[in-house]
């Protein structure tokens, strides 16, 4: 997992500003994830679970989000 530079930390944290402390916390999370892994986890967070190349994915990661698009938005008469 590579780890969030200082600049997506700072995103990371400033578009969370406006959140209530008790539900976005940064020196919370920093302190109990620690700091060997505070930057691992704002990679994870920022970045939604896609950590490669678009180009590298499989069929199934490309076409998945379009399919369930489509599931999802047509709505019964």
């Amino acid at each position: 997992m590579p780890d969030a530079d200082a600049e997506e930390i700072r995103l990371f944290i400033e578009a969370r500003r406006h959140l209530p402390k008790g539900v976005f916390d940064p020196d919370r999370w920093r302190a109990i994830a620690g700091d060997a892994m505070w930057p691992k986890v704002v990679t994870v967070l920022s970045r939604g679970g896609r950590f490669q190349a678009y180009e590298k994915a499989t069929p199934a990661t490309v076409y998945a989000p379009a399919l369930l698009m489509r599931r999802t938005s047509s709505r019964p008469a």
